[in-house]
């Protein structure tokens, strides 16, 4: 066997809350970008680029 092989199982357990807006945009994403996902303390629970929207 060759190459990298790997395995992670995890849980995540919590409660879960949707927010909706009280208004709708709608805007166009036509070009690289970067977006994060935040805790409520602030710091990024999770980032990533998207190259070709």
């Amino acid at each position: 066997m060759s190459g990298c092989h790997d395995t992670v199982t995890g849980r995540v357990t919590g409660t879960m809350w949707l927010i909706l807006p009280d208004e709708i945009v709608n805007f166009t994403l036509d070009r690289p970008f970067l977006f994060a996902i935040t805790g409520d303390d602030g710091p990024p629970l999770f980032a990533g680029v998207v190259n070709e929207p």
